[in-house]
């Protein structure tokens, strides 16, 4: 990790000997002038998240978006894992979109919790679920949460993406269109074990199960 700061400082250094004495000046001037930095250290991660969007910054953010950092990069300590993970999440986004993406972890973790999501919740119930599914994950390794995405998160929000496309089956050989499952449906799938149905249990729980 000290190597990746010191590609990032020999950069920055880089860049400023591009510049002409003018320029550094009037970049100096800018930093002066235009750039405000506030250092707050809060009680927690939710105030930190309350005061930032609080202040107008982050406001486009969603939270499939603080998502996307806790599972790519908070469990996951190598950044070529990183890397990868963030690449497969954002193909996984392009594919389902984001907010299926959104749906499916927010009902994984309100499944494994067993509790519904409250207003404004969805980051902390999120958040937690991955905590808890790092502590029972059998890997004594330090990129959980590529473990996670791989294992939960993508399969999930696929089927959660056929469920609402109306393309449900009983095994990923299966490539036939059915009409809309019923419950008893859905409850079958989940006897019916197999990696892919696997990753219909959540669904179970938005329906009522």
């Amino acid at each position: 990790m000290r190597s990746v700061h010191s590609d990032r400082v020999q950069l920055f250094r880089k860049r400023l000997e591009d510049l002409s004495e003018d320029q550094i000046f009037d970049l100096n001037k800018r930093f002066s002038d235009d750039v405000y930095i506030m250092v707050c250290i809060p009680s927690d991660a939710i105030i930190a998240r309350n005061i930032v969007m609080g202040q107008g910054k982050g406001k486009n953010v969603e939270p499939v978006d603080w998502f996307k950092g806790m599972v790519c990069f908070n469990y996951n300590e190598e950044e070529s894992v990183q890397d990868a993970t963030l690449k497969s999440w954002n193909e996984l986004c392009e594919d389902v979109g984001r907010d299926t993406l959104q749906d499916a972890c927010i009902l994984l973790a309100q499944r494994r919790l067993g509790t519904r999501v409250k207003k404004n919740g969805e980051v902390t119930l999120v958040e937690q679920f991955l905590r808890d599914r790092i502590d029972a994950i059998d890997n004594h390794g330090s990129d959980k949460g590529e473990a996670i995405f791989k294992s939960e998160v993508a399969p999930a929000a696929r089927a959660l993406n056929d469920f609402r496309k109306g393309i449900f089956k009983l095994d990923e050989t299966d490539r036939t269109n059915r009409d809309p499952p019923s419950l008893s449906f859905l409850r079958a799938t989940a006897k019916h074990r197999n990696d892919y149905t696997e990753s219909y249990n959540p669904l179970l729980y938005k329906c009522g199960e």
